[in-house]
């Protein structure tokens, strides 16, 4: 069953929220405090990702 490249996993605890992505030739992982902006922390990562990106030359 093929489902596609990884878009965006979340999990969300008492303690703490780990956010990942797809980062090109790696994947990008945040960990934040649960009281975070998770849609603030998605909007930070796409951004991040385009830089990783492109220092990578992808």
């Amino acid at each position: 069953m093929n489902h596609g490249a990884m878009d965006y996993i979340m999990t969300i605890s008492e303690r703490a929220n780990t956010v990942m992505t797809d980062a090109g030739k790696g994947i990008l992982v945040v960990v934040t405090e649960p009281e975070a902006n998770l849609g603030l922390v998605h909007i930070e990562m796409m951004e991040a990702v385009k830089e990783i990106k492109a220092v990578l030359g992808e």
